[in-house]
């Protein structure tokens, strides 16, 4: 990914593990003007942390990388934080 929108365009990435409520912020504050591009990670640990911080990035695209069972003690079952995500 990085070197792909790289030819495309200054391009910022998030740092790793800066997924959550507080490195969300902090990683949009790192946004230059002259960034074409920003990549963020958003993670979650219960149902709607991600609706709430792509609320603060408002993506126009956005993959799902991964779906394990982390946090899982927050959910039902792994479809509950498929669903989440």
């Amino acid at each position: 990914m990085k070197d792909l929108l790289k030819n495309f365009g200054k391009t910022y990435f998030s740092p790793k593990s800066f997924n959550n409520y507080l490195g969300v912020p902090i990683s949009l504050s790192n946004l230059s003007p002259d960034d074409k591009f920003g990549v963020f990670e958003v993670g979650m640990s219960k149902a709607g942390e991600i609706r709430s911080l792509t609320k603060l990035i408002k993506p126009h695209v956005a993959v799902i990388t991964n779906v394990g069972e982390a946090h899982i003690e927050n959910f039902k079952n792994i479809k509950g934080i498929v669903d989440a995500k």
